[in-house]
């Protein structure tokens, strides 16, 4: 069984443009929130499209990715401090277990897409 979790983000005011040190230091904050929520063995990867992608990995798959999907709701939810502003964001995060789900890396991904 491949687990997978796919995380597409937002903020709370689609107005608001991030751009050059704000968009940097908001991208850097939310990168490494989903790092520290991996397990040991979970695999993570940042998508072309900006999308955060895991794979839960373990002795115990299924229970790892909704551990994992829990560990990122509580800490997405949370407000980002950007140059002096709290910033919230909007996760979405939608799930897919290959080979049930998909037979493909790629196809796995674009799965959970639709599973959000």
């Amino acid at each position: 069984q491949v687990p997978l979790v796919r995380v597409s983000i937002g903020h709370e005011d689609e107005n608001e443009r991030f751009t050059g040190d704000s968009a940097r230091i908001l991208s850097d904050a939310l990168i490494a929130r989903f790092v520290d929520c991996l397990g040991p063995s979970d695999l993570g990867t940042l998508m072309d499209d900006g999308t955060l992608v895991a794979w839960a990995r373990g002795v115990q798959p299924l229970e790892q990715l909704r551990l994992l999907v829990e560990r990122l709701r509580e800490s997405l939810s949370q407000p980002f401090s950007v140059q002096g502003e709290s910033v919230f964001v909007s996760a979405t995060l939608g799930t897919a277990v290959g080979p049930r789900d998909a037979d493909s890396a790629l196809e796995l991904v674009d799965r959970a897409y639709t599973r959000v």
